[in-house]
């Protein structure tokens, strides 16, 4: 009956309700029926329409050849990524990128093929007619440098005017010999010389370096070095009719980056002329606090400012192994910034280890040869002595101190900082937990000097401990360390008096769980997750209970093996779950969309799955505390490099997962 309902409907509803379904489905629907398999494939508006509703996803490798091949979605329509796996290992084989269009690659490793990752059909073609193609690699002199610049004289373009199902398929190497272009072309049979010459006495520039062809409206271009763009237009597929409100403007875009801002350029076709479209700033907030004093005064002082700005940026973490590792990631999860050239992911600690002990307002406090807090924001920090605290020493300088010890003990730390933003300045302090049986007492410090809390709690009832790796969370001035019987100790930093709130939570075995705070509704959250749902508790104040709020199927847990999964983040619009495949070198983070109800965004983890981490959520904001340094790279390199995590005047790394990758100990 649903099938005749389907078949009834007038196009463009139909259209409606096959743009929404994952590819999974969009392929499950082509067995449907006739017609609606007959759209899918045949209709040249259908994939127009679908394909500009398909969000930004890249496929990349280096330039020079590797043995290994990264997929990465920038969001995503469907539900679960869970069956898309994003890192792709070649042993002893490299592999090169030469083009992309239509859903199609061209690659070449020990062999040319043009291949659909979505369908697993390719087709293996014979270079040995290409003058190109057989000097870059099978030539005698090749190396990898010269195929790293050549690469980008090889264009690939699909027919995708779709007058058929089947497709057709051409490929254009350009042969620039000074000031002449020449062109072969292969249609995946033969390879032969087009007719057409181009030579350019009047404009002696060459073909820019490793800038890929870009392919629209039936044409391939080439940049050159001062601007002009060398195209084939009519030895090129010729294209069909396109809707130019589903791509935009259509257009050709040039884009160019100072260290102050980004410039997109679009190219007029009834001029030939860049003409400035956009320009991106990439300090603004930064810079308003310099247009008045009102306004800094807003920005800095303003305690309802601070609450704003940061319930709108969305979720980012900051993270590095609980054993302590020589790099921190710092990942952020969307922007409400327009670029985000201004975050840097990775920074690498060359012969030292950090610590991530805890994240709040802005700041950070770790242990990298010394114990700081510092803002990456404004690249201010304070060196702190923690020869006072009893765990504190324990922890880093003790003469048994083992990586597993200091990965289980460190979540007793807790770090908060004075949020009623009463003046600039702000105060912030460090409360270490110390557990003996079922006696709890607590070391304080406020950055000058350690002393213990006169509050001591004996819990003779609940005989429970401390869940091990499992840090504190900060609410409405109290610090919340969980318990494994789900109960809460509670520690005041303003009073400085502790209490127990004896809440029940009996996990099942092989339960995965996560303390944390649900934004939203500013509650204490704990969350449970099994292989089938992923439940959300949140803590009733009135009652001193867990109550479920909501449940989740658990899509991401398939039949794949598992080496290792679990939550990482939450804060009530967001949850973030981890996890690796055994024959996967790198794991997977996945982000479930509390408000639509879905899962979407995700991206690559470089941390080996065999490690714990350490993930903090991180919101970069001004503040700062009294006697305070400016971090320079002459004084402490390996903390500049932390600071530089944020960073708005330098561009993002783009290499960082794979420098990662190599970590392995």
């Amino acid at each position: 009956f649903s099938l005749l309902i389907m078949n009834s409907l007038p196009m463009h509803l139909l259209d409606k309700i096959l743009f929404r379904l994952d590819l999974k489905s969009l392929v499950m629907m082509q067995c449907t029926s006739r017609s609606i398999k007959s759209h899918i494939l045949d209709d040249p508006s259908f994939e127009i329409g679908y394909s500009s509703r398909a969000r930004l996803s890249f496929i990349y490798t280096f330039s020079k050849g590797a043995p290994f091949i990264f997929y990465q979605p920038f969001g995503s329509q469907c539900e679960s990524m869970s069956n898309v796996k994003t890192f792709a290992s070649l042993p002893r084989v490299n592999c090169y990128i030469l083009g992309s269009c239509s859903g199609h690659l061209l690659l070449y490793t020990s062999g040319l093929y043009v291949a659909n990752p979505l369908t697993k059909r390719f087709r293996l073609l014979d270079h040995s007619g290409s003058m190109l193609l057989t000097t870059i690699f099978n030539g005698p002199n090749n190396k990898a440098n010269d195929t790293e610049e050549r690469a980008m004289c090889v264009g690939f373009a699909l027919d995708q005017s779709r007058a058929t199902t089947i497709k057709r398929f051409k490929i254009i190497c350009i042969l620039e010999t000074h000031t002449t272009y020449a062109f072969e072309i292969s249609d995946g049979n033969s390879w032969r010389f087009s007719e057409t010459i181009i030579t350019t006495t009047n404009s002696k520039s060459e073909l820019t370096k490793r800038m890929k062809p870009v392919y629209v409206e039936g044409t391939l271009h080439w940049l050159r070095n001062d601007d002009r763009a060398s195209t084939l237009d009519s030895l090129c597929i010729p294209s069909g009719t396109r809707d130019e409100a589903a791509f935009k403007i259509n257009r050709l875009t040039l884009i160019s980056g100072t260290k102050k801002t980004i410039s997109v350029h679009t190219l007029m076709g009834d001029t030939s002329k860049w003409v400035l479209a956009r320009q991106l700033d990439l300090k603004s907030l930064v810079m308003m606090q310099c247009t008045s004093r009102s306004i800094k005064s807003h920005i800095l002082d303003d305690p309802s400012f601070e609450i704003g700005y940061s319930s709108r940026a969305r979720l980012s973490f900051i993270y590095t192994f609980s054993k302590g590792a020589h790099f921190v990631f710092y990942q952020p999860f969307g922007s409400q910034c327009e670029s985000m050239s201004h975050v840097k992911t990775f920074a690498s600690l060359p012969r030292v280890n950090c610590y991530i002990l805890g994240s709040c307002s802005g700041h950070l406090l770790l242990y990298t040869s010394g114990l700081y807090v510092a803002n990456p924001l404004t690249k201010r920090f304070r060196l702190l002595d923690h020869s006072g605290s009893m765990l504190l020493t324990t922890i880093f300088n003790g003469p048994n101190n083992k990586a597993n010890d200091t990965e289980e003990r460190a979540m007793c730390v807790g770090f908060a900082l004075d949020q009623s933003r009463e003046t600039t300045i702000k105060r912030f302090k460090i409360i270490c937990i110390l557990e003996t049986h079922t006696t709890y007492a607590f070391e304080i410090s406020d950055g000058n000097s350690w002393r213990f809390s006169e509050t001591i709690i004996t819990t003779t009832n609940s005989k429970s401990e401390l869940t091990k790796r499992m840090k504190p969370v900060y609410v409405e001035g109290t610090l919340h360390w969980l318990r494994n019987d789900g109960s809460i100790i509670a520690f005041n930093i303003e009073t400085e008096q502790a209490r127990l709130i004896p809440s029940v939570f009996h996990p099942e075995p092989e339960m995965k769980l996560l303390f944390t705070l649900d934004d939203k509704i500013n509650r204490l959250t704990l969350i449970s997750g099994t292989k089938k749902t992923i439940s959300v508790h949140t803590l009733m104040g009135d009652t001193s209970k867990w109550v479920l709020a909501r449940q989740i199927q658990n899509v991401l847990i398939t039949d794949s093996e598992l080496e290792y999964w679990n939550v990482v983040a939450y804060d009530g619009k967001h949850m973030v779950v981890r996890d690796k495949e055994k024959d996967s070198s790198t794991g997977v983070a996945h982000v479930y969309n509390m408000e639509d109800n879905r899962w979407g965004a995700w991206w690559p983890t470089a941390c080996q799955a065999k490690y714990n981490l350490d993930v903090f959520r991180f919101t970069p904001f001004f503040s700062f505390f009294e006697h305070t340094e400016l971090v320079e790279d002459s004084t402490n390199e390996h903390l500049a490099r932390i600071m530089r995590l944020i960073d708005t005047t330098k561009r993002t790394n783009p290499v960082f997962r794979l420098m990662a990758l190599g970590y392995d100990k």
